[in-house]
């Protein structure tokens, strides 16, 4: 099933579109500071993950609206989120590979730092 709508969070407080770019290096979470959430149409957003739910865009894309976000890290459990804070994702990693009745991705494990 399709999205009807998909958002991004950014750093970034003058960010009016969405502008398709390779990830940065994770820098930590946000502690602290307001955030923006563009809300976006499901299109030209084209499916990347089926697993993770990953959509990709390949052109710039001009947001439905954007909203200020003042605790980044209370926003998740207004939506009924869980949200695990880790010293590292390798041992959520390895249990989850490890189950046989899982679908995940792990595309961003790419940088994390080198499994202990």
């Amino acid at each position: 099933m399709r999205p009807t709508s998909l958002f991004h969070v950014s750093e970034d407080g003058s960010i009016q579109r969405f502008d398709p770019r390779r990830a940065s290096k994770w820098r930590g979470w946000p502690r602290a500071g307001p955030r923006r959430l563009a809300i976006h149409g499901d299109r030209p957003f084209a499916l990347l993950d089926a697993s993770a739910g990953h959509f990709v865009a390949r052109q710039p894309v001009e947001p439905l609206g954007v909203r200020r976000i003042d605790d980044p890290l209370a926003e998740p459990a207004r939506h009924d989120v869980e949200l695990r804070v880790m010293p590292s994702l390798w041992k959520l990693y390895d249990a989850v590979i490890a189950s046989p009745r899982v679908s995940y991705s792990a595309i961003r494990m790419r940088n994390a730092q080198p499994h202990a």
